[in-house]
Parts: C-alpha cells; sequence; structure tokens
C-alpha cells in the first residue's frame, strides 16, 4: 500500500464511524432527554433536506480550490465543533439546530473526499472501492461497539463517542496528502445550478444511468427502515436480525476490498445492470417472508446489488466528466440518490401497511425500471463505459 492510498484508507476507516454511533443510539439518546418519535423523524429528515439544497454548490466551491482537501478538511472540522457542542442543546429546537449544524457540513463534503480519492487512485494505482471498504470496516466496528459502551457508562456516551469520533475524523483527514494534481485544471464557470461543464456533460445517455443507478440504491435504504420490522415481525429475535444486518455491510466491504479486480473487467453500466438483477432477485425472495438460512444468502446479495449499483454509479460519472468538475459531478449524483431515496421510502410505507412483506415487489419494481434506463442509455451510446 503506497503513503497515498494508506493515507485516504486510514481516513475513510473513520469517515463513518460518527454515523454508526448515530445508527446505533442517537435515538435512544434523544428518547433519554424527552425527544417525541415525531420529534426523532424531523431531526433525521432536517440534515437531508439541508444537504440536498448545498451538496452540489459546496462541490462547486472545492473544484474552485487548489486542493480538494481543503474544501473536505474544512467541512469535517466544522462537524466536530458543533458536534463537541452538541449535549448543551436541552430543547427539541436547539437539538434541532445543533443536529443539523454537527452533522450537515460532513455530508455535504462526502462526495468532494469521494470525488477526490477516485481521482487520486486513478493517479496513484488503487482502487477506490478497497478505500472505501475500509469505510465499512470502520462503520461496523462502531456499530458494534456502542452499545456495550453505552451499557457500561449510560445514555450520555453517546455525547462523548459522538464528538471524540467526529474530532478522530478530522486528525485523520489533516493527515490527507495532496489529492488534487497541481497542473489539472479548474473550474471556471458560472451557472445557476450546475456549471457549464457538467451540463454539457450530462447528456441523456449519461443522465439515464444516473438516474437508473439511484434508483437501484434507493431501494437498499428501503431495505435499511423496514428489514428489521420485517423480521421482527416474522419472529426473528433481534440477536439474529444484528447478525443479519452486519452480514450485508460485511458482504459490501468483502465487494469493495476486491474492487479493483472487477471495475477493469466490466463496463460501469454492465455493473449498473447487474446490480439492477441482484437488487430485483433479492426483493423478490423478500416477498415470501423466507427463512433465516434464505435470509442469509437475501443479505449476501448486497455484495452485488449495492456495490454494483453504488460503485458503479460513481465511476460512470467519474469516467463521462472533467477532472475540473470532479466533486460537482460527484454531488449531482449524491442528490441523485438522495432523492430518490427519500420519494421511494416514502412510497414504500403505505404499500408496506398494505401488503405487508409483499411491498417488496414494489423494491424490485424501482431496480427493473433502473436497470431499464441504464439499457436506454446503452441503445443510444454504446461506448464502453
Amino acid at each position: 500500500m503506497n503513503k497515498p492510498q494508506f493515507a485516504v484508507t486510514r481516513f475513510y476507516f473513520t469517515l463513518f464511524m460518527p454515523a454508526a454511533v448515530t445508527v446505533a443510539y442517537l435515538p435512544i439518546w434523544l428518547d433519554h432527554i424527552g425527544i417525541t418519535e415525531s420529534q426523532i423523524g424531523v431531526l433525521n429528515a432536517a440534515p437531508m433536506a439541508i444537504t440536498l439544497l448545498l451538496t452540489v454548490f459546496v462541490g462547486r466551491i472545492a473544484d474552485k480550490a487548489t486542493d480538494w482537501k481543503q474544501t473536505i478538511l474544512i467541512g469535517q472540522a466544522l462537524a466536530a465543533l458543533f458536534a463537541a457542542f452538541f449535549g448543551l442543546a436541552d430543547t427539541f429546537v436547539t437539538v434541532l439546530i445543533a443536529w443539523v449544524l454537527a452533522v450537515s457540513p460532513a455530508i455535504m463534503v462526502g462526495p468532494v473526499a469521494d470525488a477526490a480519492t477516485i481521482r487520486l487512485g486513478q493517479r496513484s494505482g488503487f482502487s477506490f472501492g478497497t478505500v472505501r471498504a475500509w469505510g465499512t470496516a470502520g462503520f461496523l466496528l462502531i456499530s458494534l461497539v456502542t452499545g456495550y459502551l453505552a451499557d457500561w457508562f449510560g445514555p450520555n456516551a453517546f455525547l462523548w463517542l459522538f464528538g471524540g469520533l467526529s474530532a478522530l475524523r478530522v486528525v485523520t483527514g489533516y493527515y490527507l496528502p495532496v489529492m488534487r494534481d497541481p497542473a489539472s485544471k479548474r473550474s471556471t464557470s458560472g451557472g445557476a445550478i450546475l456549471t457549464k461543464e457538467l451540463r454539457q456533460a450530462l447528456r441523456l445517455w449519461v443522465l439515464l444511468p444516473l438516474i437508473g443507478a439511484s434508483f437501484i440504491f434507493s431501494t437498499h435504504m428501503i431495505m435499511n427502515g423496514f428489514s428489521a420490522l420485517v423480521w421482527s415481525n416474522q419472529g426473528i429475535s433481534a440477536g439474529t436480525i444484528g447478525f443479519l444486518i452486519a452480514l450485508a455491510a460485511g458482504a459490501e466491504a468483502v465487494t469493495m476490498l476486491l474492487w479493483k479486480h472487477v471495475e477493469f473487467r466490466f463496463t460501469a453500466r454492465s455493473l449498473l445492470m447487474l446490480g439492477g438483477a441482484f437488487a430485483i432477485l433479492r426483493w423478490t425472495l423478500m416477498t415470501f417472508e423466507p427463512s433465516v438460512p434464505v435470509l442469509v444468502l437475501v443479505q449476501l446479495l448486497q455484495a452485488f446489488s449495492f456495490t454494483f449499483a453504488y460503485l458503479g454509479g460513481m465511476y460512470f460519472i467519474a469516467k463521462r466528466t472533467d477532472e475540473s468538475v470532479s466533486a460537482e459531478a460527484q454531488g449531482f449524483f449524491a442528490i441523485l440518490m438522495q432523492t430518490s431515496s427519500i420519494f421511494v421510502v416514502m412510497a414504500f410505507g403505505p404499500i408496506f401497511k398494505v401488503f405487508g412483506s409483499d411491498a417488496f415487489f414494489f423494491s424490485a419494481l424501482v431496480s427493473f425500471v433502473g436497470m431499464a434506463l441504464t439499457f436506454v442509455s446503452l441503445l443510444i451510446q454504446k461506448d464502453q463505459t
């Protein structure tokens, strides 16, 4: 592992640790301080709404800078600063403001880090997928230990874990290498929402696979939100549910670690099509309320259904855009994924209420549409990307 790869791997290993703490224990801590369930829903949605509006603009700012590292470090430092004072909030309004400030800056610079790492990997000879796998590993590690630490030290352990890991992320970010070729062209064009360079790159045959990848990605957000409820209703124990969730993350990490052996054997759109096919199989199996041994297979399919759609989309837009708009392009793709996830998850809720596990046919249908959009793109333009 060369020095640039080691530095970015170390950063990605810490990148999702604060998020792991929040997934594992934020609702419990909020309940501890008297925040209601409906208010918790607002808290979860608020940073997503803010980042939908601003992520592309953060990418545009990063593309104009001499190095993407500057934007990454500023965003992570702001998030850590507000995370350190998060515990001072004690009413719903103050918690809402503090939460948005502690989470949104890190989310908005996430696509910048992805774009910078993809480009650095192309110059330095390593795969982004391998680096990103360590992000999943860090998330898994903290997910496993947070519950035990909260049991030992009480609900307020959430505060120092969240604040401390946010600070650790800044430290590893400080030691990132120079992420950008000093001789590379900078983005200079204006535009109300997207720069001229990105608008020109987003021809129909380029846009369709990105939307398709976003659709396939969004079905995995349904799984994140509803799988535990579905399995609990089937009588599956909490321990087994935790194992199944961890199994999917582990399968995803393995595929990412091996990504350099995948990306050169398939075109990006081929990977998107394969990801959609595996997603259709996965969600169709879910409609049958399968037993635990079959659910193990369902979760192992995460290695292909999620990873091929997610990384396939990222690599596709990276190949179709100039380095001068890399961060903006990845920010645009991130917004497509977030927007699709919001609408698809919102639609799934009422469908699930009426049809139960058969609602996963809806997930399969959304994945099929994602595949179809990618196929139409291939009909329009059959270049090898």
